[in-house]
């Protein structure tokens, strides 16, 4: 089926929590349950403590707990609220949201709400088999605009040949969802190389000896407010809309209609030479 070619996956799983206050999931509390733990040495602006539980010498899920700002004393957090993350890896497990799940329910955790989560999909080149580099390229040259997002990050590289665009950032850092399409390949060159990734793209058929991209879309949790104020649209943040692959492949067609649309640029010349862009409706 095309369902077991399409290269869907979850890149990034975060949730907000309450551990049982009887019995506090501390570093100390995993070690006895025979978890490797390993903390770090400083917390984040928002809690104390961070550490990461790891299995078979593999990162599986970080924690970050003992709020600073608490209730009690005029803060925003009960002081046993806690934030737990996949490790990268955890998320391309067959079924991480489940794994999550089950991981909550054994340590007694409360869920509140999912607080960020990144869908992606890989390919190497468009379903209309349009090559990816050439389509950034033509964004980055105007031939054609994108509907929805004007914030635009693009990096890339510069050389007398001329200039290669390898990812593209729509979304401004304080929206709801965040777009993005990069050369996944060179980030696996350049960055830490990930076989769990790799051994994904095998599974779905790509061709790794050709360049692979990646559409990512990250959702955050925006204070809770789970309407994206720019577009007035509703983002579903509850696990149960991602713990299948039918359900990850749905929710990133109904992102992607959204916030991958692009049109093509038409230019008309004004009397006085100059030239104008066509407006959006009108434009293919």
């Amino acid at each position: 089926s095309n369902m077991a070619k399409r290269c869907v996956n979850i890149d990034w799983l975060e949730v907000f929590c309450m551990e049982p206050v009887a019995a506090p999931c501390s570093p100390e509390y995993y070690i006895r349950q025979g978890y490797e733990v390993r903390v770090r040495a400083y917390g984040t602006p928002q809690y104390e403590q961070m550490f990461t539980i790891y299995e078979d010498n593999f990162p599986l899920i970080e924690i970050r707990r003992k709020p600073y700002s608490i209730k009690s004393q005029g803060g925003i957090f009960e002081p046993n609220a806690c934030h737990l993350r996949l490790s990268n890896r955890t998320c391309y497990l067959a079924d991480p949201v489940n794994f999550l799940r089950t991981f909550l329910i054994s340590h007694r955790y409360t869920f509140v709400s999912l607080t960020r989560i990144d869908l992606c999909l890989d390919f190497n080149t468009f379903d209309n088999g349009r090559n990816p580099a050439g389509f950034v390229s033509d964004f980055m040259t105007e031939r054609i605009a994108k509907i929805n997002q004007s914030r635009l990050a693009a990096h890339g590289t510069d050389s007398w040949e001329g200039r290669v665009w390898n990812s593209l950032k729509w979304g401004a850092p304080t929206s709801i969802v965040s777009t993005k399409l990069y050369n996944k390949s060179l980030e696996l060159q350049q960055a830490k190389d990930k076989f769990y990734i790799r051994d994904a793209w095998k599974d779905a058929g790509l061709d790794e000896n050709r360049d692979v991209w990646r559409v990512e879309f990250s959702l955050k949790a925006a204070a809770q407010a789970q309407i994206d104020k720019q577009s007035g649209e509703y983002v579903p943040l509850s696990l149960t809309s991602y713990d299948t692959r039918e359900k990850l492949w749905f929710q990133f067609s109904v992102l992607a209609q959204k916030y991958f649309h692009f049109k093509r640029c038409v230019w008309l010349r004004k009397k006085s030479g100059e030239q104008v862009r066509q407006r959006k409706d009108r434009c293919p």
